[in-house]
């Protein structure tokens, strides 16, 4: 896995994980 391939990852479940902690 690229570097930013595994940078992409983290971001998107990040966010993925505050969607649904907020909903």
């Amino acid at each position: 896995i690229p570097l930013w391939g595994g940078v992409l990852i983290t971001v998107v479940d990040t966010f993925f994980f505050l969607f649904l902690d907020n909903y």
